[in-house]
């Protein structure tokens, strides 16, 4: 036994009890660090004894030190998933109530057509609700005038592989996302039709300031390549695309997102190949987010999907840049956070790619600049969706 313990240290220390320990069982402290453990095993129901050291210091028992920080980090992860539960349930509400109140607005704008009220949300459905019509295959009553009416019909009447529309939500549900974009850009492609591209680039610089337009060429809706199996492979769509010349003389785009009331959500993409793929090929991702992305520890899902449906298009047609942007009204209780987060998630270098503007900047610097006998579908549009400042909103 003396060999075995030849060359080594020892080191003890006498407890209050008048018994010799180990000090490497101890852990030494001052009186203020003593009494924060007091406080923290007495609010943790954990026990502490703390013992008189050398020139007044104190010391504890490590084990109990050690359960302590254990029980604590429990304490403080039970607490963290409380939190993280509230702001998922207050914005739960936060949804609902924005949603009914929008709604509302929708129902109102019916009413002061005298529309008759549809069943919803689908066409097999048997209750009746306030933000659908009836028979807006025939009568476009969903639409911001003929043209995008007639856009519409034509866009499901040849409709491609993998395109999604529901017929029956574009032409009936006045609340719904999908016909709100055709409001909104189906205006910009009849004026470039007609001749007004000009007025159209200038309003759109006006609106996108710092994304470098010098003449957009052409702006379409629900873009999806017919090859989806050459980009995600699947069938995420960009609401509208805005093609237009750069200030480099050079092919650009802007793929945008419009939201009314729904929200990106956490749903993630059933087949995730080719979007890790692309996470890797890009390497626009920070090196953890990354990681978490590839390893499924962080879905896939619909706001992660849009930015990389943008990049990949920007890489396979050569396009000099591209900007993902999400419209959705100034009160919108979710749009900030998820562009915040998404951006977050980027290196440095490439989080300018990502920005939102809310529909009521859009519509007034649209409305500052277009022509006045072209700005009567901005006006409607504002008048139908934006108007919360009356009682329906309160």
């Amino acid at each position: 036994m003396k060999d075995e313990l030849r060359g080594k240290e020892w080191h003890l220390i006498r407890n209050n009890n008048g018994e010799w320990i180990c000090d490497e069982y101890a852990v030494e402290m001052n009186k203020e660090t003593a009494n924060f453990y007091r406080m923290k095993a007495s609010h943790l129901g954990l026990d502490l004894d703390v013992q008189n050291g050398p020139e007044g210091e104190f010391w504890c028992y490590k084990f109990q030190i050690e359960a302590i920080k254990s029980a604590d980090n429990s304490f403080k992860q039970r607490i963290e998933k409380l939190k993280t539960r509230k702001v998922m349930t207050d914005t739960k509400m936060s949804i609902r109530k924005f949603t009914e109140q929008c709604r509302k607005l929708q129902s109102r704008f019916r009413e002061k057509n005298g529309w008759e009220m549809g069943v919803g949300p689908y066409r097999s459905s048997k209750k009746l609700q306030i933000n659908m019509i009836v028979d807006g295959e025939n009568t476009g009553h969903n639409f911001v005038n003929d043209f995008a009416f007639q856009y519409a019909k034509d866009r499901v009447n040849h409709k491609q592989n993998n395109e999604t529309f529901d017929e029956y939500r574009l032409f009936n549900n006045l609340l719904s996302s999908q016909p709100m974009a055709f409001n909104l850009f189906c205006p910009f492609i009849e004026m470039l039709e007609k001749g007004k591209g000009k007025e159209v680039s200038s309003i759109f610089r006006a609106i996108f300031s710092d994304k470098g337009i010098e003449k957009v060429e052409k702006v379409e809706l629900e873009y999806l390549h017919t090859d989806i199996e050459n980009y995600l492979n699947d069938k995420t769509a960009m609401d509208a695309i805005i093609r237009y010349i750069d200030k480099e003389g050079k092919k650009s785009f802007i793929a945008i997102e419009t939201k009314y009331t729904d929200v990106l959500g956490t749903n993630s993409a059933s087949k995730t190949m080719l979007h890790k793929e692309w996470i890797k090929r890009l390497a626009e991702f920070k090196k953890e987010s990354e990681e978490e992305l590839l390893n499924n520890k962080k879905p896939i899902s619909q706001v992660y999907r849009n930015f990389l449906l943008a990049e990949c298009y920007r890489v396979l047609e050569r396009a000099n840049n591209c900007y993902s942007v999400v419209l959705a009204p100034a009160q919108h209780p979710t749009t900030k956070e998820e562009v915040k987060s998404l951006k977050e998630e980027l290196k440095p270098e490439f989080q300018y790619k990502i920005t939102s503007v809310t529909l009521e900047d859009f519509i007034e610097k649209t409305l500052e600049i277009c022509p006045q006998n072209e700005n009567a579908p901005f006006v409607y549009f504002k008048d139908r969706y934006l108007d919360f400042s009356n009682s329906v909103m309160r």
